[in-house]
């Protein structure tokens, strides 16, 4: 006599996810599925398992400024540390991804840098005369 897994070894059946499309975090965050198994018995028995995928974010938007352009003028004669202009930008990504830090790029070593920007904050102040 033969073992009986032997004789009829078990055929286990696995599914398998598969995307149709990109997923896109900042369009849905999450998924919700149900999965339901069923047996070839008589009668057929069923399970369902409830399937919560979250969708974790990439680096795929780029900051984007408020306002296009920031015009601003400064009085001569304006104390040092007064506030200049406060620019924002905002990121759709989450976490590290969504995170915003801002410079100042002078096109030229040579000019006398009369301003300082607060790289978490936006905030650019008269540091000099």
């Amino acid at each position: 006599m033969e073992p009986a897994g032997e004789r009829f070894p078990e055929q286990r059946k696995y599914p398998e996810l598969v995307l149709d499309t990109e997923l896109d975090r900042e369009e849905q965050a999450e998924l919700r599925l149900t999965l339901t198994a069923v047996d070839g018995g008589s009668p057929p028995r069923s399970g369902t398992v409830q399937i919560l995928i979250l969708v974790l974010d990439a680096n795929d938007n780029a900051p984007e400024f408020v306002q296009a352009l920031y015009e601003v003028q400064v009085p001569e004669n304006s104390p040092v540390g007064s506030l200049v202009v406060k620019v924002s930008a905002r990121d759709l990504d989450t976490g590290t991804n969504g995170e915003i830090s801002y410079s100042l790029y002078y096109s030229s070593q040579e000019i006398d840098k009369p301003f300082e920007l607060s790289s978490l904050s936006g905030e650019i102040r008269l540091i000099k005369k």
